[in-house]
C-alpha cells in the first residue's frame, strides 16, 4: 500500500479524539462489557456519533485497537480490504514487521482470505485486540466483503472482538452469533445523548453551561440526536452566531444558514470547494484548490468543530461528516457548475499521481469525463486482476457499460477473475459483450486471452470440441508472440479437450508437454506449476502413472513457496493418489490431510470433495468398510451442497463399490443406479460401465462379458490403465463358470501385463484383496508372474495397514501435554517445555480457575478487580483469559452460561488436584488397612512445598495454609501408621520434614521422641525435648503439655 496514497492512509488510522469531545463513559464502559464477544454492531442513522464514539473507545482503553474506515474512495475487494487490516495490524504490533505477510492472491475467494488471514494473526499475535470497521454500512453492497468478515468473526483469531459500526445493521449471520451468545448490539436508543450529556457538550463547545430545564428540551426535542443537538440555535449561537434557541429547521436549511452562511468568506469558500475531495490532507487540497495556506484552514475547520473528523499522526487527514460534505457539494454544484468541473479534473489528476486509482475514477465519472475514466480502467485492468480486485472492476465494468463503453481490457480482466471463481455464466455475459474486432482493433494478445477465456467456459460446461476450437484459435493468433502465460494456457486447454473428445492420447499428452516447456522459458514458478499440473493429471488419466507421480512431485515443489492454498491443495491430492497408487498408504493418509488443510483454506468444496472422496478410495481400496463409508457420505454431502454433478456421479458410483466388495449387492445396485441417475442424460463413462458390469457378473456373466467386450472393441474410446486392467480382470472372472482355463489365463495375462504397463496394480489388488476365491485361482494359474508378485506383496501391505488401524484398537497411552505445577511458584509446562511470557495475574487466574474448576463471570470480576467498572471488568477478564487459552490451548477452558468451565476431561496433569485425589484415597482407608501406608507415603510425595509460593493475595495464602495443614494431617497420620507397624526410621523422616514448617506442633513432637526413643538414640531424644521446650516458652510462654513431659520422662530414665 503506497504511504503517499491518502485515501488508504486515512482508511487505517482512527480520528483524534481529544479534550474537546464528549467523553462518553457509560457507552464506552458497555464497549469493553462486550469485548468476550466475537462480534459488536453498532448501527444508527448519521449524526449519531458513532466514529466519535469509536474514537473515545480507542483512545480510552489499553487493548489494542485496529482501525478500518470502509468510506468512499476505500477499495471494496476482499484482498485489498484484507492488505489493509493487515497494514493496520503492521502499524499497532510492530513485531510483525519480522512476520511474512499473509499470501492472499488475487483469486482467493472470501472465505479463503478470511481463513489464511485468521491462521496469520493467530500465529503472529498473542494478545487479545479489537478491530474497529467505520462505515460498515457499505459491507451491505459487497457479498464477497460481507462473507468475508462472516468468515473472519466466525474464526475469531486470537480471541479478536470486531466492531462492526454504521447506518445500517451487516447482513452478517447475525442469528448465529447471537444463539451463540457471540454478540451485542447498540441501537439509536443506546446512542442518543442524554441530559447530563448535553450539559458537558455544551460547556465544552461553547463555555456556556445550560440550565437543566433547556437542556432536557434540548434532549426532547432532537429525541436525543447528537447532530440535532450540536445543529440547535442553543448550540450554534455561542459558536457562529445569534440564532433562534426555540427554531429547529430542516437539516439543509438549518446547515446553511446557521453553519456555512457564519463562516468567514474565504473559509466558506474553502469548504465549499475541498468537499469535491473524499479525503483531504494540506498537499491534496493545496494542488486541488491552487492555493498554499490549506493547513491553517483545514486546522481551523477543525477546531471550530464544524462536523470534521481530523485523523492522529502525520500527515494529518481529514473527512467532513457525510451529511456536511453531501450538503457542501450540493451548494457548490448549485452556484458553480463549472469550477465543480474543474475541481473533479485536478482532483482526479491529483489521485492518479497518489496511486488513487479507485477515487480517479469515480472523481472522472462524476465530472462527466467518461474517456479519462474508461483509460484509467483500461491501464489497471492487469493489475486488479493480479491482486483479485474483483469487485472493483466489477463496478468499474457496469459504470462504463451505463455510459455507453464496453472497455476491452477491462472485460477480458473481469472475465478472467469471474472464470477462476467459478462464476462461468457471468463470465459469458461479459464476454460476449466485447466486440474484439479486427486485428487492428484488439492487440492479437488480447484477442487471444478472450479465446481462451471461451475455452475455458466452454470446457467447464464439457463442450470439449468448441473448447478445442477455441484453443487452437488462441494459438494461431499469437503465432510466435512470447506471451507465454497465455500460450500456456491455449496448450493446457487444447490438452484437456483432447483427452475428453476421444482424440489420440499422445496428442494431448504432447500438448501438455509443450506447455510445461513454454511455462519453463517464462521463469514463472507458478505457471510452471500449473502446466506440471495438467501434464500430471493427463498423464495419470492415460495410464502412464509413475510420469505422472513424478510431474506432480515437480509442481508441489515449485509451489511449495509461492502457490495459493487451492493450487497447493490440488498438487498435494494429487501426489497423495499417486503415493495411493503405488502403495504407500501412510505417506498418502499425510498428504491427504495436508491437501484438505488447504483446501479448507481456499474455501473449494470442491477440491474438498475430491479429496475427501480420495481419502474414502483408499480405505475402500484396503478393506476398511467404516471409514471408508463415513467420508463417501461427507463428500457427497459437500458434492451435494454445490450441485456438482460430476462429484455426485463418482461418490454414488465408488460408494456403489465399496458395497459390492462387502457383499452387498441389492445396496451397491442402489449406488449404481444413483450415479447414472445423477448423470446428464443418464449417460455412462468407460468407469460407469466396468463397475456395472462387476455388478451383474454374479447373476448375468453373459450380459456382463458383452458389456465389458464392447468396451474393449478397438472403435470405441481408448482406456485408461486401471480401466483397462479392470476390464480384462472381469473378464477372466466371467470364464469361471465355464470352466474355459485358457480363456482365464489369456485375459488374467492381459490384465496382469496391462497393470504392470500403467502402474496400475493397485487397482488390480484393490479388487482381489475382496475376492478371495478369484485371487487363488489367479495365483495358481498365472504362478511367476512378475506383476502378480508385486500384487501379491501389496495385499501383504494392505493387510499390515488394516491391522495397524483396524477400528476398536487402542492408542498407547501417552503422557498429558500439559502440565501445571501450583506447588511451588507456580510453573507450566507444554510438551515438556516451559511456557514463559504468562503475566503473573493472568497465571494467577488460570490457578484460580483451577481450584474452583466452575467459576462465575462476576465472582472472577470481584476477586481479581473489584474496583473496576463493568465494562472494565468484563474487558480485563476476556483480555486474561484470552492470554491464558493462547498459553496453554482454547479446549482447558470453556464458557457457558455465564461460567468458566476446566475441561476435565483434557489432557491435563495438575499436581495440586493429584495431591487432594490421592489424599482423600488415604483418608478413606481405615486404620490397619495394609494399603494405608503406601496410600499416605504416595499423598505426602505428592506435597511439594507452599503453593503459589511468589503469590500472596488472600484467596492464595488461604488455600496455601489449606494445603498445608493437609500435608501436615497426613504427616501426623503415616507416622502414627509406621509406629503401629514398628517402622521408627520412617516416622521419623517425614516427621523432620513437618516440623520444619511447624515446629510447635504437639503430636509431632511426641511422636518424633517415640520415634528417637524405638531407635535407641536417648541423647537426640534429650537435646530435641531442650529445643522444644525452650520455643514453646520463647514463642507462647507456656511449658510442654502433660503427654509429651511424661513421655521424655519414661524414655531417660
Amino acid at each position: 500500500m503506497p504511504q503517499a496514497d491518502p485515501t488508504l492512509n486515512y482508511a487505517i488510522t482512527p480520528p483524534a479524539f481529544d479534550k474537546a469531545k464528549l467523553h462518553r463513559a457509560g457507552l464506552v464502559d458497555r464497549i469493553h462489557a462486550s469485548l468476550d464477544k466475537s462480534l459488536v454492531v453498532i448501527a444508527a442513522p448519521a449524526g449519531y456519533g458513532k466514529t466519535t464514539l469509536l474514537a473515545d473507545f480507542a483512545s480510552h482503553t489499553e487493548i489494542p485497537v485496529i482501525w478500518l474506515r470502509l468510506s468512499e474512495g476505500t477499495p471494496a475487494d476482499v484482498a485489498q480490504v484484507a492488505s489493509l487490516i493487515v497494514a493496520g495490524l503492521g502499524r499497532r504490533f510492530r513485531r510483525l514487521s519480522r512476520k511474512e505477510i499473509p499470501r492472499i492472491h488475487g483469486d482467493a475467494s472470501p472465505l479463503s482470505a478470511a481463513r489464511i488471514l485468521a491462521a496469520w494473526i493467530e500465529e503472529g499475535i498473542a494478545e487479545a485486540f479489537v478491530l474497529v470497521v467505520d462505515d460498515a454500512h457499505t459491507l451491505n453492497s459487497s457479498k464477497p466483503l460481507t462473507e468475508f468478515f462472516d468468515e473472519l468473526v466466525r474464526l475469531r483469531p486470537s480471541e479478536l472482538t470486531v466492531i462492526l459500526a454504521g447506518r445500517e445493521v451487516p447482513e452478517l449471520s447475525l442469528a448465529k452469533f447471537m444463539a451463540e451468545g457471540q454478540l451485542t448490539g447498540f441501537g439509536p436508543q443506546d446512542l442518543s445523548i442524554n441530559t447530563q450529556e448535553i450539559l458537558t457538550l455544551t460547556q465544552l463547545v461553547t463555555g456556556v453551561r445550560l440550565s437543566v430545564d433547556q437542556a432536557e428540551s434540548l434532549a426532547l426535542r432532537t429525541k436525543g440526536w447528537i447532530t440535532g443537538v450540536l445543529l440547535s440555535g442553543l448550540i450554534t449561537r455561542h459558536t457562529l452566531g445569534q440564532a433562534d434557541p426555540t427554531d429547529f429547521p430542516f437539516v439543509y436549511e438549518y446547515l446553511a444558514s446557521v453553519v456555512l452562511n457564519r463562516l468567514p468568506d474565504e473559509l466558506r469558500r474553502f469548504a465549499l470547494e475541498a468537499s469535491i475531495l473524499p479525503t483531504m490532507t494540506a498537499q491534496s487540497c493545496d494542488e486541488v484548490l491552487q492555493r498554499n495556506d490549506s493547513r491553517r484552514h483545514l486546522l481551523r475547520l477543525s477546531r471550530m468543530g464544524v462536523f470534521m473528523e481530523m485523523s492522529e499522526g502525520e500527515p494529518r487527514t481529514y473527512e467532513f461528516h457525510p451529511l456536511f460534505r453531501d450538503f457542501l457539494k450540493e451548494t457548490l454544484a448549485g452556484t458553480a457548475a463549472s469550477l465543480v468541473n474543474r475541481l473533479h479534473k485536478r482532483a482526479a489528476a491529483f489521485m492518479v499521481r497518489k496511486g488513487a486509482f479507485t477515487a480517479a475514477f469515480h472523481l472522472h465519472l462524476e465530472a462527466g469525463a467518461v474517456v479519462p475514466a474508461e483509460r484509467i480502467a483500461e491501464s489497471n485492468a492487469e493489475a486488479l486482476f493480479e491482486k483479485g480486485n474483483i469487485e472493483t472492476m466489477s463496478a468499474w465494468w457496469h459504470a462504463l457499460v451505463q455510459a455507453g463503453r464496453h472497455p476491452k481490457s477491462l472485460g477480458v480482466a473481469l472475465g478472467s477473475a469471474l472464470v477462476d471463481r467459478g462464476r462461468t455464466d457471468e463470465a459469458a455475459d461479459v464476454l460476449r459483450s466485447i466486440e474484439m474486432g479486427s486485428v487492428t482493433s484488439s492487440p492479437s494478445q488480447l484477442r487471444a486471452r478472450h479465446a481462451n477465456l471461451q475455452a475455458e467456459i466452454l470446457l467447464r460446461k464439457g463442450e470439449y470440441a468448441g473448447c478445442l476450437a477455441r484453443a487452437n484459435y488462441a494459438l494461431r493468433i499469437l503465432g510466435k508472440n512470447r506471451a507465454y502465460q497465455i500460450a500456456v494456457s491455449s496448450y493446457r486447454l487444447r490438452s484437456l479437450a483432447l483427452l475428453k473428445v476421444g482424440k489420440r492420447p499422445d496428442q494431448g499428452i504432447e500438448s501438455a508437454r509443450e506447455a510445461v516447456r513454454v511455462a519453463a522459458r517464462s521463469k514463472n514458478r507458478v505457471l510452471s506449476a500449473s502446466a506440471s499440473l495438467t501434464l500430471s493429471y493427463v498423464l495419470d488419466e492415460t495410464g502412464f502413472h509413475n510420469e505422472a507421480n513424478r510431474e506432480a512431485e515437480v509442481a508441489n515443489e515449485l509451489l511449495r513457496d509461492v502457490g495459493t492454498p487451492l493450487q497447493l491443495g490440488l498438487s498435494l491430492n494429487n501426489l497423495a493418489d499417486s503415493r495411493h497408487k503405488e502403495g504407500k498408504f501412510e505417506e498418502a493418509l499425510t498428504l491427504y490431510a495436508l491437501a484438505a488443510k488447504e483446501a479448507r483454506q481456499a474455501a473449494s468444496p470442491v477440491h474438498e470433495a475430491s479429496i475427501l472422496f480420495g481419502q474414502a478410495d483408499l480405505f475402500s481400496d484396503l478393506g476398511m468398510a467404516l471409514q471408508a463409508a463415513e467420508l463417501y457420505a461427507e463428500g457427497l454431502s459437500v458434492a451435494n451442497r454445490i450441485r456438482n454433478e460430476a462429484l455426485l456421479q463418482y461418490g454414488c458410483l465408488k460408494t456403489s463399490v465399496l458395497y459390492r466388495r462387502r457383499g452387498n449387492l441389492a445396496i451397491a445396485n442402489d449406488w449404481m443406479r444413483r450415479s447414472i441417475e445423477v448423470s446428464t442424460g443418464g449417460l455412462r463413462d468407460p468407469r460407469s460401465t466396468i463397475q456395472l458390469a462387476a455388478l451383474e457378473l454374479p447373476a448375468a456373466p453373459e450380459k456382463a462379458e458383452y458389456s465389458l467386450r464392447s468396451l474393449l472393441a478397438p472403435a470405441k474410446r481408448s482406456l485408461t490403465g486401471e480401466e483397462g486392467a479392470l476390464a480384462f480382470l472381469l473378464l477372466a472372472k466371467t470364464t469361471i463358470g465355464r470352466r474355459a482355463d485358457s480363456e482365464f489365463l489369456d485375459w488374467t495375462t492381459r490384465a496382469l501385463t496391462t497393470a504392470g504397463l500403467k502402474g496400475a496394480e493397485q487397482a488390480i489388488a484393490s479388487e482381489l484383496g475382496a475376492d478371495a476365491e478369484l485371487l487363488e485361482r489367479i495365483k495358481a494359474a498365472a504362478a511367476g508372474n512378475p506383476t502378480l508378485a508385486v500384487i501379491l506383496g501389496r495385499l501383504d501391505a494392505m493387510r499390515a495397514f488394516r491391522a495397524l488401524h483396524a477400528e476398536g484398537v487402542s492408542e498407547p497411552h501417552e503422557e498429558p501435554r500439559l502440565a501445571i505445577s501450583g506447588f511451588g511458584p507456580g510453573e507450566l509446562h507444554l510438551d515438556g517445555k516451559p511456557i514463559v511470557g504468562l503475566k503473573p495475574q493472568a497465571k494467577e487466574v488460570l490457578f484460580y480457575l483451577l481450584e474452583r474448576r466452575a467459576v462465575g463471570r462476576e465472582e472472577l470480576a470481584e476477586r481479581f478487580w473489584p474496583s473496576h467498572t463493568p465494562g472494565r471488568r468484563a474487558a480485563n477478564i476476556h483480555t486474561v483469559i484470552h492470554s491464558i487459552r493462547r498459553a496453554i490451548g482454547k479446549e482447558l477452558i470453556s464458557f457457558s452460561d455465564g461460567v468458566y468451565l476446566v475441561d476435565r476431561q483434557s489432557p491435563l496433569y495438575y499436581d495440586v488436584e493429584q495431591f487432594d485425589k490421592t489424599s482423600d484415597v488415604a483418608e478413606r482407608l481405615a486404620h490397619g488397612d495394609p494399603r494405608r501406608l503406601f496410600a499416605l507415603m504416595e499423598a505426602i510425595n505428592r506435597y511439594r512445598g507452599p503453593f503459589l509460593l511468589d503469590t500472596d493475595t488472600e484467596w492464595v495464602a488461604e488455600r496455601r495454609r489449606n494445603l498445608e495443614l493437609r500435608y501436615l494431617d497426613l504427616v501426623s497420620e503415616l507416622s502414627e501408621e509406621a509406629l503401629l507397624r514398628d517402622q521408627p526410621e520412617r516416622s521419623l523422616n517425614v516427621l523432620r520434614s513437618a516440623l520444619s514448617i511447624d515446629p510447635l506442633r504437639d503430636d509431632f513432637n511426641y511422636r518424633l521422641l517415640e520415634s528417637l526413643g524405638r531407635l535407641g538414640r536417648i541423647s537426640e531424644v534429650i537435646s530435641h525435648y531442650q529445643r522444644y521446650t525452650r520455643d514453646l516458652r520463647q514463642e507462647l510462654g507456656i511449658d510442654p503439655p502433660a503427654p509429651i513431659r511424661e513421655l521424655y520422662g519414661r524414655l531417660i530414665s
